[in-house]
């Protein structure tokens, strides 16, 4: 496969230690994400200490086997842009959809820079957002 930009490529990096970032931030923008076990093992621990077991469902979503569920992350189809977070829920609600809508990404774009901002389980207020069509939406599912 031929590619012609980096934008064909998603660029995971793992870390073991955040104080390791620094290294990182110099090397431009050829990594797209990066993955730091030091952080990931400090939420969980916090997490478990909270409540109970939660580290089992981690394990569950984060497990590619059949018929264990997944997150999937899933741009806006052009006959929901506009529609808020809420109209969309109870519509999967309603066609007895296989997916549960979990959350939505809000593009935001800056002078310099593009980030999307992650609304999971979003508040009362957030749920009324109109989505846009940078916009994406989180699912839990079987299948993509």
């Amino acid at each position: 496969m031929f590619i012609e930009s980096k934008k064909d490529i998603h660029t995971v990096v793992e870390l073991i230690e955040s104080s390791n970032q620094k290294h990182l931030d110099s090397r431009g923008n050829i990594i797209n994400e990066v993955v730091c076990l030091g952080d990931i093992s400090e939420k969980m621990i916090a997490q478990s200490a909270i409540t109970y077991d939660v580290k089992s469902i981690f394990d569950t979503l984060l497990t590619f086997k059949k018929n264990t569920p997944e997150i999937f992350i899933k741009k806006i189809d052009q006959n929901n842009i506009n529609k808020t977070f809420t109209d969309l829920f109870f519509h999967y609600v309603e066609k007895n959809s296989k997916k549960i809508l979990i959350g939505y990404l809000k593009y935001e774009k800056t002078d310099n820079s593009t980030k999307y901002l992650y609304f999971v389980n979003p508040k009362k207020d957030d749920k009324l957002y109109n989505l846009k069509k940078e916009d994406k939406i989180i699912f839990l599912g079987l299948k993509k």
